[in-house]
């Protein structure tokens, strides 16, 4: 995460630079008339201010959705239209120099949601982290390692809680079953006291479903197809032994 701030903002420098010090010369590339250059270059001395804080409000927002959570979507739905169209309208009735105003104030609003999120998160998993039991000695610790075969429905909500609850685990994409249906196999490996725990989350979040399917049996005399009802989802669950060796 530091390193893609640090980054970013490197970039954004030098689209600051630009926008403060060559705003003319940019837009001449596109036009020549007068009066879009001078709205031009005073819009582009305040949205260059804007750059810096659209790192926070971008990358921030992102990092949420693949840990588990799900600020991705509200912190950009406030960038894009609770915090930028109705400021940029609500400027716009006191004069046009004050609309590009509506940038840098859009891009600090999400910036501190999204670093609240962040925070929130990070919060998480010190806790998590900290209530961890520790293993007595070094070397190897006795796991166990739980293989979840769960519903394509049901994936993001339990991914979602076993983030949250500190577990680790890959998330692969299978498919199988009598409907061949697609599902998603986890592998979460946690210590033998933290199973049940585990188990508890994935049956809290996965459900069991009625969905009809059409039928493919062939009858004696021909005749369409009819709809047959199954019970999907759910979860199925592999609890095996391994050992966690201390990398090097």
């Amino acid at each position: 995460m530091k390193n893609s701030v640090l980054l970013a903002m490197s970039f954004m420098l030098v689209g600051i630079a630009c926008f403060e010090l060559i705003p003319e010369q940019l837009l001449r590339i596109f036009t020549a008339e007068p009066a879009v250059l001078e709205i031009g270059v005073q819009a582009f001395h305040i949205i260059g201010i804007s750059f810096l804080p659209a790192v926070p409000s971008l990358i921030l927002p992102v990092f949420s959705r693949p840990s588990g959570g799900a600020a991705q979507r509200p912190a950009l739905l406030t960038r894009q239209i609770f915090c930028l169209i109705p400021v940029f309208w609500l400027f716009s009735r006191i004069d046009l120099a004050y609309t590009w105003l509506a940038f840098p104030i859009a891009e600090v609003v999400t910036g501190t949601l999204g670093l609240c999120f962040y925070l929130h998160r990070i919060h998480i998993w010190d806790r998590c982290k900290g209530a961890a039991p520790k293993p007595e000695r070094k070397g190897a610790t006795a796991m166990k390692l739980i293989t979840a075969i769960v519903n394509r429905r049901d994936t993001s909500e339990v991914c979602a809680a076993l983030t949250d609850a500190g577990f680790y685990f890959t998330r692969m994409a299978s498919t199988g079953g009598f409907l061949t249906g697609g599902n998603s196999t986890l592998l979460i490996g946690t210590e033998e006291d933290r199973v049940p725990q585990a188990i508890a989350i994935i049956r809290q979040n996965c459900s069991r479903r009625t969905e009809k399917i059409s039928s493919n049996v062939q009858l004696a005399t021909p005749s369409a197809a009819y709809p047959t009802e199954v019970t999907v989802g759910g979860a199925t669950l592999f609890v095996s032994d391994v050992t966690q060796f201390e990398k090097i």
